[in-house]
């Protein structure tokens, strides 16, 4: 947008001669530049804004430098929130690397519950406080393998003013009848689709069952990611008491499930 600071206040745009201005631009790349596909002028209190809207599907764009002082003659720059920056290896890797279709990965229900750590030997294990997430994933091919490590696993779970990181995870198969689904300690691993119970533990110094006896109302983010992938998968929702004779798990003190809400928090792509 020409004519609109970067705080959002409109300042208003002298008219562009797109004649004169598309080759300007076009000369400061190398080789390729952004094709203009949209020229919209837009009327305000402030003055006229021009939103210009450019084809970005050939990346990457090199720009050739301005500022003979930086050193070089060409660069490639990437935004980072509201910066412009050099952009890295990894960036132009994403760039040339072809995206294609990303595995489905969708909260079923999302339940905050108090629960021995290692249920395994639960006469010896306090409750303390866990979060367990049924997911469905679905690869883009029935016949891929897809695995989700647990040191590339990530979250947080908010509520009453308390904000806990999550230090370990364990799986276990949603569903039997998911012949598709290994469930281990280091991972679990997708033939095709199938389900899966993600259990998320805080440090238990910080979760055990007094210090949260009286919450009842949770965040919860969760970021799952597959080998040699930085793009997570998110999972975000919100948790509150169950309905009186709602059915849910042992020890359940707060509840999301996609039964009631309407569509689940599902990923495809890489959003933080």
């Amino acid at each position: 947008m020409v004519g609109v600071t970067k705080t959002g206040q409109v300042v208003g745009a002298p008219p562009i001669e797109l004649a004169d201005w598309t080759p300007q631009l076009d000369a400061r790349f190398d080789e390729v530049a952004p094709r203009l596909l949209t020229d919209l002028r837009v009327t305000l209190p402030g003055g006229t804004v021009h939103v210009l809207v450019f084809d970005s599907s050939i990346p990457p764009y090199v720009a050739l430098d301005p500022d003979p002082g930086r050193g070089h003659e060409r660069l490639v720059q990437v935004r980072r929130g509201t910066r412009t920056v050099d952009a890295g290896r990894g960036d132009l890797i994403r760039m040339v690397t072809p995206m294609g279709r990303r595995p489905l990965v969708e909260a079923l229900d999302v339940y905050a519950l108090m629960a021995p750590a290692f249920p395994a030997d639960e006469s010896k294990q306090p409750n303390q406080l866990a979060i367990r997430a049924d997911l469905y994933i679905a690869a883009p091919d029935a016949q891929a393998s897809l695995a989700f490590p647990v040191h590339r696993m990530t979250g947080r779970v908010r509520g009453d003013e308390r904000d806990l990181p999550f230090v370990s995870f364990r799986f276990d198969s949603a569903d039997p009848a998911w012949s598709t689904v290994q469930a281990g300690e280091k991972q679990f691993i997708v033939q095709g689709a199938g389900a899966v119970s993600l259990f998320a533990y805080p440090r238990y110094e910080d979760s055990y069952q007094g210090v949260w006896r009286s919450v009842r109302h949770f965040t919860v983010d969760l970021k799952l990611r597959l080998p040699f992938d930085d793009r997570p998968f998110p999972i975000t929702a919100k948790l509150t008491p169950p309905a009186a004779g709602a059915r849910v798990p042992p020890g359940v003190v707060s509840a999301w499930t996609s039964r009631s809400t309407g569509p689940s928090p599902a990923s495809r792509e890489g959003r933080s």
